[in-house]
């Protein structure tokens, strides 16, 4: 990319503010630099779902305890894990809760009221 730009202001340069060569070598560095830190962002961006979809991976088949907001907490067992719209999503039994709603898993006790527990859980 940074070489197209710079291509194309060599190939049509302006006489009337002319640069000289360390000019050019110095907005090529930083055209560089620039590059490589997008670069860097999707890397980590990529490797940070990666490790989301691992983890939930070893919930599949566990219970777990999500917070839904409002300090309320809903008890499910975790089917499967997707990804949709570059979120990691735990499929359940009785809805999709993205993974960093997760709040604790293991032996989750719910109340009759569809799942949810009232208090904070234990384990995080």
């Amino acid at each position: 990319m940074f070489l197209k730009i710079l291509a194309a202001e060599l190939a049509n340069p302006d006489p009337l503010n002319a640069q000289d060569n360390t000019q050019y070598i110095s907005q090529l560095a930083q055209f560089s630099s620039l590059e490589q830190a997008q670069n860097l962002s999707v890397s980590m961006g990529k490797l940070l779902q990666s490790q989301q979809i691992n983890e939930g991976s070893a919930l599949i088949g566990r219970k777990a305890e999500f917070n839904v907001g409002n300090g309320k907490y809903v008890g499910d067992t975790v089917r499967c894990v997707r990804v949709a719209e570059g979120d990691v999503y735990l499929e359940c039994d009785n809805g999709n809760y993205k993974i960093d709603q997760v709040a604790g898993v293991g032996d989750i006790e719910n109340d009759s009221k569809g799942g949810q527990s009232s208090e904070k859980p234990e384990t995080v």
